[in-house]
């Protein structure tokens, strides 16, 4: 279409009535005219910076520029160009795409709202694998029913009241909102929830005046793991099946039929779920455990087996209903791949809605036991608050799963105090948070009987904190101890504990701290009487006051301890004391402290109560508590060009660790040394600069500690 003219509409009211059929290539409507169409306007482009309105059809080849006010009325618009062509975000009535084109002919480049309030008919092209780039949305709000089409959905609301029908499968890649008085019928289609390495799509709050509906279609919820021999605590974001157990030709509802994709082996999709035979639904290659359930009783998990008469093929999926798993990676890998791919694991059901809730009588039933931690699921579709759930007799912390520490994961302990929300181990690295994922299983610990957990509809939330910590206008004081160890030059977190100061916590262990659960690997935990927490919320530390760690299962033969602090007293120094080396030293609280541990054939190295950090005023300054004769010597001393000689003077032959020691008693330099007794010199050269000053250098090895005082110039 080409009319090769340009229309004018200068502060005028300019009417196509209906019936009438203008044609032109450009209009412009100015910032003072009117354009009222109840006709048909065949145009090329349309600029508007005025008011356009109307109950007609815009056929528009090539652009529809708005700076002014459009007002849709009952009218059509559509993009029926034959070439490349982008939609501007406007409140259409009815929105139709038409000619035969590619999806890549169709470019989305508006970040704004596009409100359909009547019929969306893209062509048959169009709406097969089309994306919507982020941050587009898309709102049916019709008051009467309209249908869905098949599409995918960067965010769709389905709002205005009555049915909203879905006429084709859909996929939604961030956020599905469904407003008040107004019902989603799935219909025979299917609606994916995707989920990529970027993001996960979810369900927003969901009012109680609101509802979907099902035929024979369902929900499909994906999940995305990444590509990494680790266990997770997981669960389904929807129910499979209203039964316990399933029966001979429903295994499509099971875990095997969903998890395991029926047995089907494709690449970056489903996994491999070990732990039986074949006739049971488990895969083959090693009859090892890699599904569990957790028994409260015994605190211990339960592999999901043939021999403990466990059966995949059988079993539905529920929502909320959690899992301990190792995940091989997808099903084009084997149980042996040291390298899988990445995988979505997806569930086809229907989602929970409105407020669930959790007690000893409950499907899910809580541990009526003090003391005693429950497995448990997110219920949603979407992230959940862990500080707005509703608690009763039931610890503040959540316990949850990070697959990033140690060598095979480790637990994370989360805790809400007030409008603070802490986090252990306290790091940057952590990958959870107060918000708890959809598909993530976490612990509860009961804390008095009738335990009752309630997650509701208002505790979703949009937004996902990527950080470890959320820093609010009361953040408090906190000491972190973290354990790291290297592999292969990478430094793990393997595990930490956290001290929370405030004036408002006890020294006692009360509801506001967090208990420990044990890692299978490396823990870090503080020990307050008879208790073991990884988050222990305390009064500002005082003179003599003392922190006992409690660091378990030591394997390697070298760690670094990393201690760090935010917002400590300036007027507290702390100290960390090695009872194994007999020494302290002096911790930065304005920087980060890196402490190298050795652990050695002595088992007392590896003692769980080797450490213990102890708080004095600032100006008292400690040395070793057991210092040695000296039988080393430096020269030359001064030192120069950052190089020295040891000498060594009646040394018995084993390994040391040489260490060099600032005035804050912080270590800047650390080499392990191999004596073979017999030489009486060794030559040292600082891997790097450090600063001139007065120094300590320390040589320790199992059984004593050797100190000098040296000046670097």
């Amino acid at each position: 279409m080409s009319y090769a003219q340009t229309v004018y509409n200068n502060g005028a009211y300019f009417s196509i009535t209906s019936g009438t059929v203008v044609g032109t290539d450009t209009l412009n409507n100015t910032n003072t005219a009117t354009l009222a169409i109840d006709g048909t306007l065949n145009v090329s482009t349309i600029n508007n910076a005025g008011t356009t309105q109307g109950n007609g059809t815009y056929n528009i080849a090539k652009i529809f520029s708005n700076t002014g006010t459009f007002t849709c009325g009952t009218g059509t618009v559509n993009y029926n160009g034959t070439g490349a062509q982008t939609i501007t975000a406007l409140n259409y009535y009815n929105l139709t795409t038409s000619n035969a084109r590619t999806t890549n002919n169709i470019t989305y480049s508006n970040l704004g709202t596009i409100g359909i309030a009547g019929i969306f008919s893209p062509n048959a092209t169009f709406t097969t694998g089309s994306r919507i780039i982020t941050g587009t949305f898309f709102n049916f709000n019709g008051s009467g029913a309209q249908t869905i089409p098949a599409f995918t959905f960067e965010n769709v609301t389905f709002s205005g009241g009555n049915t909203k029908t879905a006429s084709g499968n859909i996929n939604v890649l961030t956020a599905l909102t469904l407003g008040g008085l107004t019902t989603l019928d799935v219909s025979s289609s299917n609606i994916t929830l995707k989920s990529s390495a970027t993001n996960t799509a979810r369900v927003a709050t969901i009012p109680a005046t609101a509802a979907i509906t099902y035929g024979t279609g369902k929900f499909i919820v994906e999940r995305y793991i990444p590509g990494r021999r680790k266990y997770r605590l997981i669960t389904s974001s929807v129910t499979t099946s209203a039964g316990a157990t399933l029966s001979a030709g429903q295994e499509a509802l099971s875990i095997w039929g969903n998890w395991q994709t029926q047995g089907t082996n494709t690449a970056n999709i489903g996994t491999l779920i070990t732990g039986g035979t074949t006739a049971d639904g488990f895969d083959q290659n090693t009859t090892n455990a890699s599904l569990f359930t957790y028994d409260a009783v015994n605190r211990k998990y339960l592999g999901y087996t043939s021999s403990n008469s466990k059966n995949t093929k059988l079993t539905p999926l529920k929502a909320g209903v959690a899992y301990y798993m190792f995940v091989y990676g997808d099903r084009a890998n084997t149980v042996y791949t040291n390298t899988p791919n990445y995988t979505t694991i997806s569930a086809t059901g229907t989602l929970l809605t409105g407020d669930q809730t959790y007690n000893t009588g409950s499907t899910m039933p809580l541990s009526n036991v003090t003391g005693q931690y429950t497995m448990l699921g997110n219920p949603f579709a979407s992230p959940v608050d862990w500080a707005t759930i509703v608690k009763t007799n039931l610890s503040n912390t959540y316990w949850g799963w990070d697959p990033n520490l140690s060598s095979t994961g480790g637990y994370v302990t989360v805790s809400t105090t007030g409008s603070v929300t802490l986090i252990s181990p306290f790091s940057g690295s952590t990958g959870l948070n107060q918000y708890i994922q959809p598909g993530q299983g976490f612990f509860v610990r009961t804390t008095a009987a009738s335990p009752v957990l309630t997650i509701r509809e208002q505790d979703k939330v949009g937004t996902i904190n990527l950080n470890a910590f959320r820093t609010t206008a009361n953040d408090i004081s906190l000491l972190a101890v973290n354990l790291l160890y290297d592999n292969a030059g990478i430094r793990v977190l393997a595990d930490g504990a956290v001290a929370a100061f405030d004036k408002s916590f006890t020294n006692q262990v009360t509801n506001e701290d967090a208990a420990k659960m044990i890692n299978a690997a490396e823990s870090v935990a503080f020990e307050n009487g008879n208790s073991l927490l990884s988050i222990d919320a305390r009064q500002a530390p005082t003179k003599n006051d003392t922190l006992f760690l409690n660091i378990s299962k030591l394997t390697k033969p070298q760690y670094t301890l990393q201690i760090f602090s935010q917002k400590m007293d300036g007027n507290v120094q702390a100290f960390l004391e090695d009872r194994y080396l007999k020494t302290a030293q002096a911790l930065s609280l304005s920087d980060t402290n890196m402490i190298a541990v050795n652990v050695t054939a002595d088992a007392a190295s590896a003692a769980v109560n080797r450490f213990r950090i102890v708080f004095n005023k600032s100006d008292l300054q400690i040395i070793p508590l057991v210092v040695k004769e000296s039988a080393i010597k430096v020269y030359p001393n001064p030192v120069t060009n950052q190089q020295f000689n040891l000498g060594l003077i009646e040394i018995k032959k084993g390994l040391y660790t040489l260490r060099l020691i600032n005035s804050l008693g912080q270590p800047v330099f650390s080499q392990a040394i191999n004596y073979d007794g017999y030489k009486v010199s060794l030559p040292v050269s600082l891997n790097k600069k450090v600063p001139a000053g007065t120094y300590l250098l320390q040589l320790v090895s199992i059984e004593k500690n050797y100190t000098k005082t040296i000046l670097i110039q």
